[in-house]
């Protein structure tokens, strides 16, 4: 039941910070209240909201602007969190024609561009609790720093 509800609000929140507005953890209380009735201490706890905003924070999906107070890291809830039946690809090329490459370039630099931040932020948040030895952490160092040298490169 605790996990529906973290689940619940995880989403409610990515609905309420779709505007683009820094929203202190207050504000969030009194915004699912306006938006959905639910009540904190009533329909849900200090726990569950705390383990949804973690859980959006670690994934990347909301950045901390001060303690206790974020942002939504996409501009959008479609961009943070695409239910499973839309394709991967961008809408506008989902159906259509194969790009000639330097438009398919274009258009990765400017999808890149537009979640750069969040790729970002999302690699400074890996999870190391599964890594049982120095040598594991070190590898995905490696490969964190690989990867985010490929993307600048790539946005150059």
């Amino acid at each position: 039941m605790g996990n529906d509800m973290r689940k619940k609000l995880r989403k409610m929140i990515i609905e309420i910070m779709s505007d683009g507005k820094e929203y202190s953890v207050y504000k969030l209380k009194e915004e699912i209240q306006r938006s959905s009735g639910l009540t904190y201490k009533e329909d849900y706890t200090e726990s569950q909201l705390s383990g949804a905003i973690h859980r959006l924070y670690i994934n990347g999906l909301l950045l901390r602007q001060d303690r206790g107070s974020y942002i939504l890291a996409v501009s959008t809830p479609k961009a943070a969190a695409p239910s499973e039946s839309e394709s991967s690809q961008p809408a506008e090329h989902a159906n259509s024609a194969p790009l000639p490459l330097e438009e398919l370039l274009t258009e990765m630099k400017c999808q890149l561009k537009e979640h750069y931040a969040f790729i970002c932020q999302a690699m400074k948040n890996v999870d190391l609790t599964p890594y049982k030895n120095v040598e594991d952490v070190r590898q995905t160092f490696e490969k964190l720093l690989k990867l985010r040298a490929a993307l600048q490169e790539f946005m150059e």
